[in-house]
């Protein structure tokens, strides 16, 4: 997992918090659609694409394929 980054802890949890309120606000239907939007808005930001490519693998890390609700 690639773990540079610039936030301090206390950044991490508000944006976790943030994060989590925004998916909570947008409801279960528009969720994909705002995390994917959310994702290109930031992967805008990083100016290194290998690191941007990075970021998929580190996120689909460790997630249980036997769990999917939308199949």
């Amino acid at each position: 997992m690639h773990t540079h980054h610039d936030l301090s802890a206390d950044q991490l949890e508000i944006f976790w918090r943030r994060l989590a309120e925004a998916i909570n606000s947008v409801g279960a239907k528009q969720e994909s659609l705002f995390l994917a939007k959310l994702a290109l808005l930031l992967v805008n930001q990083c100016p290194d694409f290998t690191v941007a490519q990075q970021a998929i693998d580190d996120a689909k890390a460790n997630l249980n394929p036997d769990t999917k609700e939308r199949e």
